[in-house]
């Protein structure tokens, strides 16, 4: 499948400010330690940019084996 060019360049672009890090009502997830979240729904629409095939978003595996487009761990820091 791989990272489009399209998709690299909307990472790129995408912005989020520390309350995007914590607002359970835009971003649901469920707290994996202190401060790591695994994030429960679909990417919201903007978020979907970023995607190489966000149709792909949301669709079963044909098997455990196989990878599906999300299937990556995604690190975002701050610092202040």
């Amino acid at each position: 499948m791989g990272y489009t060019k399209t998709a690299q360049i909307n990472q790129l672009k995408a912005e989020h400010d520390y309350k995007d890090f914590f607002d359970d009502r835009k971003y649901p997830s469920i707290p994996m330690g202190r401060n790591s979240h695994f994030l429960t729904e679909t990417p919201s629409k903007e978020d979907k940019a970023i995607y190489s095939h966000p149709s792909l978003l949301g669709k079963g595996r044909p098997s455990p084996e196989s990878m599906i487009e999300g299937d990556y761990i995604d690190i975002y820091m701050w610092g202040g």
